[in-house]
């Protein structure tokens, strides 16, 4: 082989590797990309389930598969003490089933609600009572005031509030 025929040899080879090299890297860059873009979407599904954790474990402390009267009635009792009422008796009823119909298309799940009633007689200056009832409002439960009934006793403000606590009968792992 002539010098000649190895320096076309070498054009040749340079030339085909110019070509080559910039289609390369093209593919490779358009394969990055496509891998970022997947790395993304992955991340944003990460980040929506960790949400949806999130969001179970707030369901669990609202929505109990149990009722956890008991712990609910230590709260009442922290919230009376923080309010500095006089006087604070709570009692409770058996809990009731109480079947729900599901907001879409008005079929029942097989999913009942059962409540529990718990009945709180309060006495203490009115600042005091409306400080509980806002305690009462914020603690973590699924609950509603179905009565509240305020009358003025012999020292101070007597009251009497009637709570439906509600939790899922059954044991459902919320």
């Amino acid at each position: 082989m002539t010098r000649k025929n190895k320096l076309i040899i070498l054009i040749i080879y340079l030339f085909a590797l110019s070509l080559a090299l910039p289609l390369y890297l093209t593919k490779r860059n358009k394969a990055d990309k496509r891998l970022k873009a997947d790395i993304q979407a992955l991340e944003q599904d990460q980040a929506k389930i960790k949400a949806g954790v999130y969001e179970v474990a707030q369901l669990r402390m609202q929505f109990r598969g149990e009722a956890g009267t008991a712990q609910f009635v230590e709260s009442l009792y922290a919230a009376a003490k923080e309010a500095k009422l006089t006087a604070h008796e709570v009692s409770t009823e058996g809990g009731s089933a109480a079947k729900r119909s599901a907001s879409r298309g008005g079929k029942t799940d097989g999913d009942d609600l059962q409540s529990e009633r718990v009945k709180i007689h309060v006495e203490g200056a009115f600042r005091a009572i409306a400080e509980y009832v806002r305690l009462l409002q914020n603690t973590e439960r699924f609950k509603r005031i179905k009565e509240l009934k305020l009358a003025p006793g012999k020292q101070a403000i007597t009251g009497d509030i009637v709570i439906e606590l509600y939790s899922i009968k059954g044991n459902h792992g919320i």
